[in-house]
């Protein structure tokens, strides 16, 4: 509760309204003109909705359901319980019900009306709020707002840690302001019990002081252990992904002369090369028997080293799909098993993060315990001591002030006599 109300107290914003601008304001919409009364198209069955559109408005957000159990559900309900033992009375209200069942009424009909493929599941999620009412069921939460969550838990506990530690060292050094004037022969004032008391809690205090420097170094420890448990993991993790990645390469690097199908190519231009040949042979012999080529045979010729050309750019094309439908088959591959890896060096982060705010979260409440007991011994003696610091002080001014009076009056009559 005291969390939330430093929260509040730090977030909140005030809206004032002058009541002069707001009847003013008033004043000019009432002097708007007004449609006069005449021959209008009258109201036809259609023009009327049967949505009800208060209904909707009143639920334009979506519910947010949080775990009781949870630290955001504890807190949420601190918070409600103080706020109705402030507002006072029987909870809950008589028209809760009611409000409710027309709020969860709306949802659902604002629900039914979006896209198909999401309506089955926020039917679901309304018809399980209304079945389980004495939980706030399950919450879909974003990485963005887990991660300001749990940030904002980490420092209101760190703030409050840093409070504690202000307040056990102020109780500190009020113990040793105080103690420093009880004097061992004024114990027929303050009473040997009182300061021997006040003696003992302030060797407390640097018990607890030393106590807290060394949980504090075994915390740094522990967590410095944690943290290089996660590195190493980590380590590990990207040597294993490039090594991975490397034998991929390698992979691809193996298969693709077997894959682009050389010989086959090679077979192909060579006979081109060698039907080019024949055929210039035999336009030279045709050229030296006739004085001329003939045209059936160059269109011969043509279609056959035609033939031979789109045979080279089937193969070659053929060889590009192959390789291109392996390598997209192994980079995938490779793609999922480094997702899987991604998302165990995740799981093992968060974990080692656990761990660490569980190391520390025990070694904080052990010293806190030790600290709050000593606090409040301390701020009994306190009240009983000062106070009769404080009346000593007065009563030795009060002395200190007669005996010197007393000692002018004596010099003066000294002087008189003299």
């Amino acid at each position: 509760l005291k969390l939330w109300q430093s929260f509040f107290r730090s977030k909140a914003e005030f809206v004032t309204t002058c009541n002069v601008c707001l009847d003013k304001l008033e004043h000019l919409r009432q002097e708007k003109p007004i449609r006069s009364p005449g021959a209008d198209r009258p109201t036809r069955p259609g023009d009327v909705s049967s949505d009800d559109e208060d209904e909707d408005d009143a639920a334009r957000y979506d519910p947010m359901i949080v775990v009781r159990s949870s630290d955001e559900g504890k807190m949420m309900s601190k918070w409600l319980e103080a706020a109705r033992a402030r507002l006072g009375g029987d909870f809950p209200r008589k028209e809760a019900n009611e409000t409710v069942s027309r709020y969860i009424a709306a949802l659902r009909k604002r629900k039914l009306r979006n896209a198909q493929k999401n309506a089955v599941d926020h039917i679901e999620v309304m018809n399980n709020v209304e079945e389980d009412s004495s939980g706030f069921g399950p919450v879909d939460l974003s990485d963005s707002s887990k991660r300001m969550m749990k940030l904002w838990v980490q420092k209101s506990r760190d703030s409050r840690a840093n409070a504690m530690r202000q307040r056990f060292n102020t109780m500190q050094q009020r113990l040793a302001d105080t103690l420093s004037r009880i004097k061992e022969e004024d114990d027929w004032f303050y009473s040997k019990e009182l300061r021997v008391k006040g003696t003992t809690l302030e060797t407390e205090s640097k018990r607890l002081s030393l106590d807290r420097e060394v949980k504090e170094a075994e915390t740094a420890a522990a967590v410095r252990k944690a943290q290089k448990k996660l590195d190493e993991y980590c380590h590990e993790m990207d040597i294993k992904l490039d090594a991975r990645r490397s034998a991929l390469e390698d992979e691809l690097s193996s298969k693709f002369p077997s894959l682009q199908n050389e010989a086959r190519a090679m077979e192909l231009r060579r006979k081109l090369e060698e039907m080019k040949s024949a055929h210039d042979s035999e336009e030279e012999e045709a050229q030296a028997t006739i004085g001329t080529i003939p045209d059936d045979m160059l269109a011969r010729h043509n279609e056959a080293i035609k033939e031979i050309e789109q045979q080279i750019a089937d193969e070659a094309k053929q060889a590009e799909t192959t390789w291109s439908t392996f390598e997209a088959e192994r980079r995938r591959a490779f793609a999922r098993e480094e997702r899987a890896i991604q998302r165990d060096v995740k799981d093992r982060q968060n974990d080692i993060q656990r761990e660490i705010e569980s190391i520390k979260q025990s070694s904080r409440t052990e010293i806190e315990q030790h600290e709050k007991l000593w606090t409040e011994e301390v701020s009994s003696w306190l009240a009983v001591a000062a106070r009769k610091v404080s009346v000593k002080e007065q009563e030795d001014q009060r002395v200190d002030a007669a005996e010197k009076e007393s000692r002018n009056r004596k010099r003066r009559m000294q002087r008189r006599a003299s």
